[in-house]
């Protein structure tokens, strides 16, 4: 199974090399990995054996849709700055999809370096069990069902409504692995889970 990772770099921040080493570090590598951004992000991708891409695009969205355009794997991993992903984390897609043919893609557990980080994850893994979760969860997709889902609207800045797409088009994954997110996250995602998840009604493909 060949995974494309794409990263959204907007900006090249300390933080977004910390994603990328991430990705590159996996014990079963990516196919490839696809840094897209307005930016000239070349040297970053050198660094990592990565592909940069640029496009006059700025908005997250946009920057995952040029990825996806670009990839060549079977399957598309979202792998969103800040995040830090664990090592297993294409080991653990390749495994999923694999044993579960029928499955169309999923994501991953959440975990905050935090004093409330233990109380986070818990929500986050309630909300993941009712079918909410975003790009921050690290959102991966077989690149056939993403072709048939269509690209991601540019209103889709958290990646809420592609995942309840997602859900809506088949059945998803849920690896224990553990994405690793700062702190601040955990105040963002509260946010989320008040103002976005209990509102958000699309479950349409369309």
């Amino acid at each position: 199974m060949n995974i494309s990772a794409i990263i959204p770099v907007v900006a090249p921040t300390p933080e977004t090399e910390a994603t990328v080493r991430s990705i590159a570090a996996q014990t079963q590598p990516a196919g490839e990995i696809l840094l897209v951004s307005p930016a000239d992000v070349s040297a970053l991708a050198e660094s990592f054996a990565a592909t940069a891409i640029r496009t006059p695009e700025t908005t997250l969205p946009a920057l995952l849709n040029a990825g996806a355009r670009a990839a060549s794997g079977d399957v598309l991993f979202f792998a969103c700055p800040p995040a830090h992903f664990p090592p297993t984390a294409t080991e653990a897609i390749t495994r999923n999809l694999s044993l579960l043919p029928t499955t169309i893609g999923g994501s991953f557990h959440l975990h905050f370096n935090a004093p409330l980080g233990t109380f986070a994850a818990k929500m986050a893994k309630m909300m993941r069990y009712h079918q909410h979760y975003d790009w921050d969860s690290g959102i991966f997709v077989r690149a056939e069902t993403f072709a048939a889902l269509g690209d991601i609207p540019p209103t889709d800045s958290t990646g809420h409504r592609f995942a309840r797409r997602m859900e809506n088009f088949g059945a998803t994954v849920y690896p224990p692995d553990e994405i690793i997110l700062p702190a601040p996250y955990i105040f963002k995602l509260m946010w989320r889970w008040l103002t976005t998840y209990p509102f958000t009604t699309e479950r349409n493909i369309a």
